[in-house]
């Protein structure tokens, strides 16, 4: 966390993010749409904060996660960039898109395109290893689990482990 990132000395700088906002389970798109204009719009600001910060302590490469500023700002300061993410098998990794999800992916892809696909190079992780599109720009490798994770076997028992990235979603949670 940032906190812990803070007590061990190194400096940080919070920046806004455009985020994706949920309702009923399902991507909420007006609320993520009126979120990412905001942003954009002091995005100036922002990025000048972000540049004067960054030069200070001259780095050779920035690393991203699925993050609008960090990208821009390395190339404007002629910095090697690379992103980190699972986000981008959509538009860097060759998958079957299956029938009737055409708009859905369309709808995703579009701003993950126009928004967070300006890094040099991108490791994709995926729990599917679909070819990259352009193997000299992006790599794909596995999720990164612990050990104890991946040790772990199906039993039968008391609990259950789902990944839930939408806290909207309560029905999950009894």
């Amino acid at each position: 966390t940032v906190r812990e990132v803070a007590r061990m000395g190194f400096a940080f700088l919070e920046v806004p993010l455009p985020g994706t906002f949920y309702a009923n389970n399902k991507v909420d798109i007006a609320a993520t749409l009126r979120s990412g204009s905001q942003i954009l719009l002091g995005r100036n600001s922002i990025t000048k904060r972000m540049i004067d910060q960054i030069e200070r302590f001259s780095p050779c490469l920035a690393i991203t996660a699925y993050e609008y500023f960090t990208p821009i700002i390395a190339k404007k300061l002629g910095i090697g960039c690379i992103s980190l993410d699972n986000q981008h098998f959509l538009t860097k990794l060759r998958c079957a898109i299956p029938r009737g999800e055409m708009i859905s992916r369309f709808i995703y892809a579009l701003p993950l395109k126009l928004m967070f696909s300006k890094a040099d190079h991108y490791f994709v992780n995926s729990f599917f290893q679909f070819p990259p599109r352009d193997s000299e720009t992006t790599d794909v490798f596995p999720p990164l689990l612990r050990k104890d994770l991946m040790d772990a076997r199906p039993a039968d028992g008391e609990h259950v482990f789902v990944y839930q990235t939408s806290p909207t979603f309560s029905k999950l949670i009894p």
